[in-house]
C-alpha cells in the first residue's frame, strides 16, 4: 500500500432499535461519514424505523435483535449474526446498544474474524442512583463484564462511565477508549418554534 492511501474497510454497525435517539444519531453520523470516505458500510438493526429511513446505504434487519429477557432470543440473534458474518466477511463490527453486545459471541472463532468494537452510550443501570434491585444490577454487571472481555476495543462517550467501568473492572484499561460524540456543523437543528 502506498503512503497516504487508506485501506477501504467493510464495516457493520449494529444497534437494537432504529428509533430516533442519541445512539442512533451517532450511528448515522459514523456510517454516513465513513461511507462518504469510500468504506463499505452496512447498518444492522432489529426493525425498520427512523435510522433506516435516514440511511442512504445498505441496512439489514436481524429479526432476533430486540430487547428481551428471553435467553432464547439472544441465542437466536447470536446464530443469526454469525451466519451473516460468515457470508459477508466484515473487517470491523461496531456494536452500539447493550442488547446488541451479545452478538460478539457470534464472531468468536470465525475463520475470518472481524475486529469488534463496542460503544457504551450509558451505564445507567449500574450507577448508584438507579433504583433497581441489587440482584438486577449484579446480574447486569456480570453479563456486561463477560461480554465486554471479547471486544477488541470498548469506547465510552462519557468520562464518568469509562471511570466507572474501569473501577468495577468491567473492561481492561487497554481496551477502554474515550471518544466524545461529535456534532456535524452542517446538521439542521430544530428551532424553538419547531
Amino acid at each position: 500500500m502506498t503512503k497516504g492511501v487508506t485501506k477501504i474497510m467493510k464495516i457493520l454497525y449494529l444497534i437494537t432499535k432504529p428509533d430516533r435517539g442519541g445512539a442512533q444519531t451517532n450511528v448515522l453520523a459514523l456510517a454516513t461519514g465513513l461511507s462518504a470516505q469510500g468504506h463499505q458500510v452496512t447498518v444492522g438493526t432489529g426493525h425498520q424505523g427512523w435510522l433506516t429511513q435516514e440511511l442512504n446505504m445498505d441496512f439489514v434487519i436481524f429479526k432476533h435483535l430486540h430487547r428481551s429477557l428471553n435467553p432464547l432470543s439472544g441465542i437466536f440473534y447470536i446464530f443469526e449474526l454469525r451466519r451473516f458474518l460468515n457470508q459477508n466477511h466484515f473487517d470491523l463490527v461496531h456494536f452500539h446498544s447493550s442488547n446488541s453486545l451479545i452478538g460478539v459471541l457470534g464472531a468468536l472463532g470465525l475463520a475470518d474474524k472481524p475486529k469488534t468494537v463496542a460503544t457504551i452510550h450509558g451505564l445507567s443501570i449500574l450507577h448508584p442512583g438507579w433504583k433497581k434491585l441489587h440482584l438486577i444490577k449484579t446480574v447486569y454487571a456480570r453479563v456486561m463484564k463477560f461480554l465486554l472481555k471479547y471486544f477488541d476495543r470498548v469506547i465510552f462517550v462519557c468520562a464518568a462511565d469509562k471511570k466507572f467501568a474501569l473501577n468495577f473492572q468491567l473492561v481492561k484499561p487497554e481496551q477502554a477508549r474515550m471518544i466524545y460524540n461529535g456534532i456535524d456543523p452542517n446538521i439542521k437543528f430544530l428551532s424553538r418554534s419547531d
